[in-house]
């Protein structure tokens, strides 16, 4: 991978550095530990990133048509200044340009005719893009799980929430004895 992201080095001389570099990193650096935890960091995000990407390729072929994509957005957001097709198009960008690429993003939402009157989405910067990605992203696998779920009952409704997900998995409540008798109720009969 580290290869890819170097096309001046030949891929042999990025691996046979790779090597040395795990090799003798340990004993010639100072501050090991530290950069071992940068990179582990840094090849985190990126498996993310790319779990990420393919989720949105997934659902964008699951479409008959990518401008078909719904969003669908929960009761009682009416007064949102993001519209179905600002999301549409954010979302369809970023699965054609990629994940990460939001001054492309950027470039082609300021570009499209559009969005001409939209002052809105036009000057968003690109962090305020990721967010809102991330957030569409959330309600497009929110709906695909609420439609895989009623095309079949038989699977368990994941929990949206922590606090929900800690209720189904906490242990049953135990019935007592309703005994008026504290003692009776503890012990059983006599």
């Amino acid at each position: 991978m580290i290869a890819l992201a170097l096309p001046h080095k030949p891929p042999a001389e990025v691996v046979r550095y790779c090597g040395v570099f795990w090799a003798r990193g340990a004993a010639t650096l100072r501050g090991w530990e530290p950069l071992v935890k940068q990179i582990e960091r840094g090849e985190a995000a990126i498996v993310q990133r790319e779990e990420m990407m393919q989720q949105v390729r997934d659902t964008v072929a699951r479409l008959a048509h990518p401008r078909l994509l719904r969003v669908e957005y929960k009761k009682g957001a009416e007064r949102r200044p993001w519209t179905e097709e600002s999301d549409r198009f954010l979302f369809l960008t970023v699965a054609e340009v990629g994940y990460g690429r939001w001054r492309e993003v950027q470039r082609r939402i300021r570009r499209g005719r559009q969005w001409t009157a939209d002052w809105f989405f036009k000057s968003r910067d690109a962090s305020e893009l990721r967010s809102r990605f991330r957030s569409v992203l959330r309600m497009v696998q929110r709906q695909e799980r609420e439609s895989t779920t009623e095309k079949d009952e038989s699977l368990p409704k994941r929990p949206y929430t922590r606090k929900a997900a800690a209720a189904e998995n906490a242990p049953a409540k135990v019935e007592r004895d309703a005994s008026p008798d504290p003692v009776a109720g503890k012990r059983g009969e006599r």
